[in-house]
């Protein structure tokens, strides 16, 4: 019995939400800068933004997937920026997706596993956005296989056209 009322202090954070006092249970609006622990730079004010944004993105992904990038070139805005863990790559929209083509040229064969993707919109900066994470599973010309797990950030313009990816990459392995 003696160990009971111990008991009870110890898990009182989990039930009555004593640890955060900062942080309304419930509060599913924005959160106000004051209120976390890292200030944002940008912005917390996003909602769902539009679905045919997301659909726009995985058909980018399927074209990467069967190696026609260029299948998808008018789903880009004419001045386009790249951004991935190892270069930048920035500019005219076909200079671009030409380079963007020789990268996946490299590989003979890709697998695309969708895992989960959010369109959000901004409603203080009026940016579209869509995050979409999955798996790469690719093939090089000499028959190494590099796996990698990717979280990508799009930017879709007010035409509805993309003008920006910036890439997350999980460490990669090959076999």
């Amino acid at each position: 019995m003696k160990w009971i009322f111990p008991a009870i202090l110890c898990f009182c954070p989990f039930f009555f939400n004593c640890g955060n006092p900062n942080i309304e249970p419930g509060d599913s609006g924005s959160l106000k800068q004051d209120k976390i622990y890292y200030p944002y730079s940008a912005t917390s004010d996003y909602i769902i933004g539009k679905g045919q944004h997301s659909k726009i993105i995985m058909d980018v992904w399927r074209a990467f997937e069967v190696g026609n990038l260029k299948q998808k070139s008018d789903f880009f805005a004419p001045e386009i920026s790249l951004l991935f863990p190892d270069h930048h790559m920035s500019g005219k929209r076909d200079s671009i997706l030409n380079l963007w083509q020789q990268r996946r040229n490299e590989y003979s064969s890709v697998q695309v596993r969708v895992d989960g993707w959010a369109p959000l919109y901004s409603k203080d900066l009026n940016e579209n956005l869509v995050m979409i994470w999955g798996r790469l599973e690719m093939e090089d010309r000499n028959g190494k296989f590099v796996h990698k797990t990717i979280l990508e950030k799009w930017g879709i313009n007010g035409t509805g056209k993309i003008d920006y990816m910036q890439q997350f990459i999980n460490a990669a392995y090959t076999q």
